[in-house]
């Protein structure tokens, strides 16, 4: 059907290398597994959902126009809180979370301008995307992470 697959458009994003034919597999997988009613679809949503709203961050700070990248942002913002709601100790739905809202004030300060300092809001070039594969061994093992910010 010449649509991406969900795992070809994570590896696509992982690399940096996100653009529109990405986020469309990215939410045709996430409307899929918002619609199933097997168990383990259902539990896959909190990482669908994170992995759309950093793509979705990622996106929105390479974009120029702020009608574009606000929409971005927002429903980053949204997918993050859906996450939150379903695993409120997430530290990436946080992270996310916090990116969409500092990226959505610092770029509303500076008008349309793409800013290096949209790196500093915690973008998904720091926070990276879940990984899409069955072994949750080694998905949890960054938790040595004690630095606070506040």
């Amino acid at each position: 059907n010449g649509h991406l697959t969900y795992p070809e458009a994570l590896s696509l994003a992982q690399k940096g290398q996100a653009n529109i034919d990405v986020l469309a597999a990215f939410r045709r997988e996430h409307d899929r597994a918002a619609r199933s009613t097997s168990e383990e679809t259902r539990e896959k949503r909190l990482e669908l959902k994170t992995n759309l709203a950093a793509l979705l961050l990622d996106m929105g700070n390479a974009e120029p126009n702020p009608a574009v990248y606000n929409k971005y942002y927002k429903e980053a913002e949204k997918l993050s809180q859906e996450a939150l709601k379903l695993h409120p100790m997430d530290e990436s739905a946080r992270a996310n979370l916090k990116a969409a809202q500092s990226s959505m004030r610092i770029r509303a300060g500076m008008g349309n301008s793409r800013s290096a300092d949209l790196d500093d809001a915690g973008t998904p070039d720091q926070l990276g995307f879940l990984d899409d594969d069955d072994d949750d061994e080694d998905d949890d093992d960054d938790d040595d992470d004690d630095d606070d910010d506040d």
